[in-house]
């Protein structure tokens, strides 16, 4: 007995004609002062930042977007596949926003610095809600200790690219570099 084109397609579709989902995403549940572990990763594990300069647009992006949904960060670190915030909302938790914002605003830039094209980021941001204090605690080191575990540097207070809390690098002594940046990025918003 030979099967018909339509029964395969609907096997393959789960019973369901045409292009569709078979299961729905979950829906992202965030409460107003509660925390949460963000982190987004590249396409393919290629790097989402080539240069320095990269490093402090996301950053810049980042303190825009923190300003319009008023959340609080409690530690960042940016890695060369991937970054984490670990934030807690304000009383509008308008996280799935600031994330889209974030990401969509920084790959379209990106794209554009370095002529490429397509995604930059691979899946939607991943979210952990914070259960507890011990579960903060954990969390926002493993956030801090991310380039150690990797590899990079041997204590997390060299790595540049990640705080606790404060949306500045690490590092004093580059600061005429990301005013620099930021006199660009103010001119170039016209």
């Amino acid at each position: 007995m030979q099967k018909s084109k339509d029964s395969y397609a609907g096997a393959l579709l789960g019973g369901r004609q045409g292009y569709g989902r078979v299961m729905a995403r979950r829906q992202r549940q965030f409460a107003p002062g509660a925390p949460v572990h963000l982190t987004a990763h590249a396409v393919d594990d290629e790097t989402i930042f080539r240069t320095d300069f990269d490093r402090f647009a996301l950053l810049a992006h980042l303190r825009r977007v923190t300003d319009q949904v008023r959340w609080l960060v409690l530690a960042w670190c940016f890695m060369d596949t991937h970054y984490h915030l670990l934030v807690i909302p304000d009383e509008e938790p308008r996280v799935s926003w600031a994330m889209l914002t974030l990401n969509s605003v920084y790959a379209r830039e990106f794209n554009q610095r370095h002529r490429r094209r397509g995604h930059l980021f691979g899946e939607r941001y991943k979210d952990t809600p914070i259960a507890s204090d011990v579960h903060l605690r954990a969390a926002q080191e493993y956030v801090i200790e991310n380039p150690v575990r990797a590899g990079i540097v041997r204590r997390p207070e060299q790595w540049r690219w990640s705080g606790d809390g404060g949306l500045e690098p690490r590092d004093a002594a580059n600061v005429a570099e990301l005013s620099h940046f930021r006199r660009r990025t103010v001119r170039s918003r016209g």
